[in-house]
């Protein structure tokens, strides 16, 4: 699949950019007070898109565990993050209870 990319949004310097099409695998992690894990992202993944319900941390790696000391998330804003092919997303909880949904972007 190959990235289309148009110039529709720009960053706080300005600077435009690239749309990309989302692969359409999207997993879905319910967090709670307890550290949980995604399965392993796909082989050519280098980026997601993470969109959360509630506040929430995460942390990223072969067998991550998210803690209040990781990567804070907001709610209902979605985030682009590069990662390693196969890595997991771990998410836990700031306080509510929520889905972290993670879309592969190819």
């Amino acid at each position: 699949m190959t990235q289309e990319h148009t110039q529709s949004a720009f960053n706080q310097q300005g600077q435009a950019l690239p749309a990309v099409r989302l692969s359409g695998t999207t997993q879905t992690i319910s967090f709670t007070g307890t550290s949980a894990q995604s399965s392993a992202l796909g082989s050519a993944t280098n980026l997601v898109r993470l969109y959360s319900t509630e506040e929430c941390f995460v942390a990223f790696g072969s067998n991550p565990t998210a803690t209040s000391s990781t990567v804070p998330l907001g709610p209902k804003n979605p985030e682009y993050v590069q990662v390693n092919p196969g890595e997991l997303i771990a998410a836990i909880s700031n306080g509510t209870n929520g889905t972290l949904y993670i879309t592969e972007i190819l």
